[in-house]
């Protein structure tokens, strides 16, 4: 029996055993994925019952487990979930950060219990330049102004329809005004 076919059958067999071997699933994924011939993700993803892109985040899991478990990413024995892993190593990738604050970050996260989402969240903030935290800024108050806008043109209910309406409009000039102001700003504003 090859390599490839002891790690599918090893992914297979482990996924079909339930979350609690999930991760000997995304190792013997990690070992598959982009180091064979094409098709071989697709072929574990049938067996598997899931999407190529799920193969490809528990892989990415894999990946992300064995470059970082040097730098001892656990707390007690215990691992994070493959999905904060999977995210770390997108994060790690983009930012360029040392494996040693992935490994960092992946333990307190296990510490406090945190959403990979949330861990995502942090890891970003910390991490963008401060010409990303802008543009966000930027977009949601744009964002904030079409809500407002949309909102002016319902009905509701509470007090005179009439002093919703000009409260909305007043709202969405302050808004328009700001859009302007961090557009104008954004122009010349260097980072």
């Amino acid at each position: 029996m090859s390599q490839l076919h002891r790690n599918h059958h090893r992914a297979v067999s482990n996924f079909r055993r339930g979350e609690r071997h999930r991760w000997v699933t995304c190792l013997a994924a990690s070992r598959i994925v982009g180091n064979y011939a094409e098709g071989e993700t697709t072929n574990l993803a049938k067996d598997l019952g899931i999407s190529t892109m799920h193969v490809g985040r528990m892989a990415k899991a894999g990946m992300a487990y064995r470059m970082f478990r040097r730098y001892n990413p656990g707390v007690r024995g215990e691992v994070a979930s493959p999905k904060h892993f999977y995210t770390m190593w997108d994060l790690w990738q983009e930012f360029e950060f040392s494996p040693r604050e992935a490994a960092e970050q992946l333990r307190t996260a296990l510490e406090e219990g945190t959403s990979a989402e949330t861990l995502a969240t942090f890891v970003r903030g910390e991490h963008e330049e401060q010409g990303q935290e802008w543009i966000r800024f930027v977009a949601d108050i744009n964002a904030a102004k079409r809500r407002l806008e949309r909102a002016a043109g319902r009905d509701i209910p509470i007090g005179s329809h009439n002093d919703n309406i000009d409260g909305l409009m007043v709202a969405v000039s302050v808004v328009t005004d700001l859009c302007d102001w961090a557009d104008l700003f954004s122009k010349h504003r260097v980072w």
